[in-house]
């Protein structure tokens, strides 16, 4: 389930409802929005978060493991740690940026992964 937000091009909400869809609208969600367009702002911009996908964890999993991973590179002397925690993380985002079809995250992530197992394999 996602929430799928249609805001004025100022940044100001216009309308906002939850839905079982991520990237379609109804025609009778369509008619509640038009009855709530105001009269000369025609730009509209439809901001769609869907949640509590599979996607939706691991990506936020994943963001934890790398927050945990800096923590330990701020603490100094806890390099191992680090090298886990990140490689978790950025296996997360790689498997969540090959669900997503994105190559820049694919790219990213699959280069920081092979890194990351240079670093672990020099301190093993």
């Amino acid at each position: 389930m996602g929430v799928v937000s249609y805001y004025f091009s100022s940044g100001d909400i216009l309308y906002e409802y939850p839905t079982h869809c991520n990237s379609y609208r109804t025609e009778c969600e369509m008619n509640d929005l038009e009855e709530k367009v105001v009269a000369g702002n025609d730009q509209i911009v439809v901001a769609i978060t869907p949640k509590y996908t599979t996607d939706w964890y691991i990506k936020w999993i994943a963001s934890v493991f790398i927050l945990t991973s800096i923590a330990f590179r701020a603490a100094d002397g806890y390099i191992i740690w680090d090298l886990a925690f990140g490689t978790l993380g950025v296996i997360g985002w790689l498997v969540v940026s090959i669900l997503w079809r994105d190559r820049a995250l694919i790219l990213l992530n699959g280069v920081s992964l092979m890194m990351l197992i240079v670093g672990i394999l020099n301190h093993v």
